[in-house]
Formats: C-alpha cells, structure tokens, sequence
C-alpha cells in the first residue's frame, strides 16, 4: 500500500526559522492541517462530537541539543573517555530533557484545562492527554471537525486550524489532533505481488508453500552457532493490538513449537488491548515478534508496545524512558518526525531498527516516516534464495519494493558516516547533500508466512519482515558483546558504515548487485544495486557470525 503523502514542512528540517528560548525552539511546528485536508480532498461533514474522548500528545523539544550532538559522537568515538559510555534515562532527561520545572508548567496547563495525564514519561519529552473535544477545543484554540476523505470509507476529524497554547514554554508540535493519514504496517499480501506482475521463486523455504519461516532465517544469515540471543529483551513498537492466539496458530502451521520467551503487552496512552484476532494490523504484529525469535529463540523477553494510531510519539518516549529493550523494531510508518527520541535511543544504547519500505524508490507517493532519518538503521528487502529448503545462504538479488533512495523534502541531511569515502558514487547515483536509504538489507520478497483472524497467511511480503529479523541478530551481537564484558552496540550506523568501506567487506556483508526498486507508484528515480553501497539494498545483507564480531569488537 502506498504512505501517506506528507507535506515537506511536517517532516525533519521543517523547525528552521524558529528563535531561541533557553536552548530550546520557541516555535511550534506547523501540522500543515489545510493542506493535508486539501490533498486528501476531504470535505467538511460537521463538528466533532463535543463529548468524545481523544488522547492528544504535546511534544517538548530537547534542551542543549548541540552539546548532546556532541556526546553522541563521543559515544561512537573509540578514542573518547565517553566511548559507550551509555546514560540512563534519568541522566537523559537532567542533561537533555525539559527542565522539571518547565515540565511542570506543562502538567499544570493540562490539569487547568480539565484535561486529564495519561503518560507523562521519564524523558519529560512529551505529555500524553485525555478529555472531550470541548476541553480540547478550548485548550488549544481549535475547532475539531469531522470530514469525509474523498476514496475512503473513513469519516476523518481535523481542527480548523493550526493548534496554540498560553502555556509559556516551548512546545515542538501537537499530534493526534487530526486522524487524516494514519500509521500503517509495511506488509504487503499476495494479491500486490500478481498486481505488480511479481513472479517469486519459492524454493529456498522449509515452511508451507515453500515459504520461508522463521528458523530458515537464522540458518540462512547466521547459521547454526551457539548465540540465542540469551539475556536480551527486544521491544516491538506497534499501533495496533495483538492476538496471541494467532501465535499458536502460526508455530501449529509451521510445524514448531513455540520459543518459552515471555512476551508482555505495554498498552501506551489509553489503549485497551481485548487480545481479538480481527485487529488491524495484527498480521503485522504476529510477523514482527515470530521473526525476532526466529533469529533470537533465547531472548530474555518481548516487549509489546502498542498504542492507537495517534499515540506515535507516547509509545516510542515509553519505550526510551522504560529503557528495558536495547534493541527495538518497527515496521510502521507515519507522520510524526521523532528524531529526539531516536537521539535518546542512541545516548541509552538502545539501537532502533525500522523497516525502509515496500514500494520502491522514495518520492511523494511512496515515502513515509521514520525512514531516512539518519539517526536510526534502515532495513531493506532482498529476495533469497538457499541451498535447500531451510538451508544455507546460497544468492540474493534486490526485492523489488525494497524502499530506498533519498527524499528532499525530509529535510534530512546526510550524515557523517556516509560522506566516508566510497559510500556515494556515480555507479549507485547517492545523494551528497541527503541522507541515503537503507543502511543494510533481509529477505522480503513474497515467500514468508503470518497469520491474520486466525487464518494462515502464505506469500506475504514486506521490509516488515526484514526489520524484526535484523532486530534478533542485533540482540545476538548484544548478547555476545555482554558476554565478554562489553557494552550493548547501541546504534551502529558510524560502525557499520566503516565495515562496508573496509577491505573486509566481502567478508561481513552480501554485496548485492542485481535488481532494482523502481517506485510502485509516483514519480522519480529508481536506483539499481550496484558493487558496494546502492540505494536499493545499501550494504547488502549481512554474513551473520563474522559481522557480528568485527560489530563488537573494539
């Protein structure tokens, strides 16, 4: 399915322009309501209900965010005192996060305006509210509409136009304000691989209908060594609800029995979780957390962050203010930029992994957030192929929906580890002023297996598939790098980038160089894989037990 079209000025980069205000930016970012309404063709309906509930999150900016900079670098530095030197969230939030005071000011507002806390985490980077449309109405100087969205069944509410407050501190932005794009998984069922005229070859997967399962996966990239992932605990971000029935139906489909890892629910900002199978989303959910143990069957635990679809920012500050998880998967897309978060990731050692995409190459109809930003890992698709079913990697070409390239109007930046030489070139046709997706890539093609209301799913596809997987092999180096006395890997890009530039490449990564990601849909260019680094692929997929040592070591 296509991502929501976002306006440029929503995204990364859209904050230029605002003052200074005690380090932090003094303007609210503009949630561009108008023209989303206009670009969705929605047509005005009435007034939201007054006495509908709806959770809203205020996002705070960070506090001394060129010092943090700073030590971010520093914690990737080997030569620094701060080299993986990783804070708590407590030691987050004293140096980074809001002033308590400030915070303070915040949760008062709320109270004054009849509206009631549903999160206030640790970071102090967001609060999370609840009450009527009334209330919010009043609160922040909005009307609440309801439209209809021209093509979809949907009935979309909006404010009439852009939110304020009278709080007296700065606020970054407002979201769950509007439902007009909302999260979606990046999975892709068998009906878009006959659309897109998608022939796949089946023969490497132990699994029904030759698809893979999860266990193939580990084989195929990490092989039969002794690391499990003992000790760890993974957190999947979603926005939606999971029926655990559908697990057991999908270890009874496959064959296998389900791994003893205790897997535990976080509803975030007032969601209620019945534990049904008709979820939407749930086909996503039960992939993400069967591919995870598929790589890593000896985790410590799961951690299961779900929230609706306007809780984006509450459930990710949940999952760095908790810090339980040092490595988290997410394979949804949506509007909100969360670059500050991501920055707290990095400074806890909590690596983030996201799915880069399923519909090719990056433009206005294909591209949606987090992917690209520079401060999480990327995950493309490949198609595999084994030398047997359930055996060992035998060749990999590009996944035709492996979401790739660089988008402008992100406003992200190309970072430092990929301005190293021979990462952008004029065979892989990178960007020199944008930052350039993915960063690595998994199997994706339409060969895997979920379940959704109970009904085995076969032919399924999606860099949801590749992201979860990258997540159990980081929780395997994690584990090996505790077990030697070290430090967890945290976020990996600087690292990494300097693996596939080294003259050890061919040794850590399959260097993939055929194939391509056109766009399914919209306008731009398309990029081939290539010899080294491309915009289809990145560094290829990795070569699990030798890339898991040179990542650790010092």
């Amino acid at each position: 399915m296509a991502a929501p079209v976002q306006d440029a000025s929503v995204m990364a980069g859209s904050v230029s322009g605002t003052q200074a205000f005690n380090g932090m930016a003094a303007a609210m970012r503009p949630s561009n309501v108008s023209a989303k309404l206009a670009h969705a063709k929605a047509s005005l309906v009435s007034q939201l209900a007054a006495d509908k509930t709806l959770y809203v999150t205020l996002n705070l900016p960070l506090r001394n965010e060129s010092e943090m900079d700073a030590f971010l670098q520093q914690l990737q530095d080997p030569t620094s005192s701060n080299y993986q030197q990783y804070l708590s969230p407590e030691e987050f939030s004293a140096r980074f996060g809001p002033t308590q005071a400030d915070y303070a000011k915040v949760l008062a507002w709320v109270t004054k305006h009849g509206l009631k806390i549903s999160e206030a985490p640790a970071n102090r980077l967001v609060v999370s509210i609840q009450g009527n449309v009334d209330a919010i109405n009043k609160a922040f100087h909005v009307t609440l509409n309801q439209y209809s969205k021209q093509g979809d069944h949907r009935v979309i509410y909006a404010p009439s136009q852009e939110p304020a407050t009278d709080i007296g501190i700065p606020i970054l932005s407002v979201s769950g304000l509007d439902n007009i794009n909302p999260p979606e998984s990046r999975i892709l069922h068998p009906n878009v691989a006959a659309s897109r005229g998608h022939v796949v070859s089946k023969a490497g997967g132990s699994g029904p209908q030759g698809n893979f399962t999860p266990h193939d996966i580990r084989l195929a990239y990490y092989g039969t060594g002794p690391l499990t992932g003992k000790g760890q605990t993974v957190a999947i971000y979603s926005n939606a609800g999971l029926g655990t029935k559908d697990l057991d139906v999908f270890y009874k489909t496959i064959g296998a029995t389900r791994p003893a890892v205790p897997i535990t629910k976080i509803p975030v900002n007032g969601f209620v979780d019945d534990n049904s199978t008709n979820s939407n989303g749930e086909d996503e959910n039960i992939l993400d957390i069967t591919n995870v143990l598929g790589v890593a069957p000896g985790l410590k635990q799961i951690l299961f962050y779900e929230g609706d679809r306007q809780s984006i920012s509450a459930i990710l500050s949940k999952i760095a203010s908790d810090n339980k998880a040092k490595v988290v998967s997410n394979s949804w897309i949506y509007e909100e930029d969360d670059t500050r978060i991501f920055k707290e990731f990095q400074a806890q050692g909590q690596t983030f992994i996201n799915a880069s995409g399923d519909e090719g190459a990056y433009n206005a109809d294909t591209y949606g957030q987090p992917s690209e930003n520079p401060e999480i890992l990327n995950v493309g698709g490949t198609s595999l192929a084994t030398t047997k079913p359930g055996g060992a990697w035998k060749a990999e070409t590009t996944w035709s929906g492996s979401g790739g390239g660089f988008y402008a109007a992100t406003g992200y930046l190309i970072p430092s580890y990929q301005k190293l030489k021979n990462v952008v070139n004029a065979t892989n046709k990178g960007s020199k002023k944008y930052r350039n997706d993915p960063d690595v890539a998994l199997e994706a093609d339409f060969d895997n297996i979920s379940v959704q209301d109970g009904t085995p799913e076969y032919g399924v596809a999606g860099t949801s598939y590749a992201a979860p997987r990258m997540a159990g092999l980081i929780a395997l180096a994690n584990e090996k790098a505790l077990s030697k006395g070290q430090a967890v890997v945290g976020f990996i890009n600087p690292k990494l980038y300097s693996m596939g530039v080294g003259t050890s490449s061919s040794k850590l990564f399959h260097d993939i160089n055929t194939g391509n990601n056109a766009a399914a849909d919209g306008q731009g260019p398309s990029f081939n894989a290539v010899n080294g680094f491309d915009l289809a692929t990145g560094w290829g997929s990795v070569i699990g037990a030798q890339f898991i040592d040179t990542l650790i070591a010092k």
